[in-house]
């Protein structure tokens, strides 16, 4: 099993379930780009440039997040959905 820069996932609740896996992927993703950014603000001319850095940053990141929750929901919805059984399955 790949356990990625975070470790293994068996400590998880979610263990590795397509909902684990993707939280997992969208951590190490986020904090990519969260080192990334810092790496760009380090090199920033004057102010000016750093808030133009971070206004990138932030728009980026907030389109990602909308995309990783979007995702995420339906990941959660899959497992929970798989996990739960209804009782009237049986009758049918």
């Amino acid at each position: 099993m790949n356990e990625g820069k975070l470790g293994s996932r068996s400590g998880s609740p979610w263990g590795s379930t397509d909902f684990g896996k993707k939280l997992q992927d969208y951590t190490e993703q986020n904090i990519a780009a969260t080192q990334e950014h810092v790496r760009k603000l380090t090199q920033a001319k004057d102010i000016q440039d750093a808030i133009r850095i971070q206004i990138e940053f932030v728009q980026s990141q907030m389109g990602s997040y909308m995309g990783q929750v979007k995702n995420l929901g339906e990941s959660y919805s899959k497992s929970v959905a798989g996990a739960v059984k209804s009782p009237f399955d049986k009758m049918v």
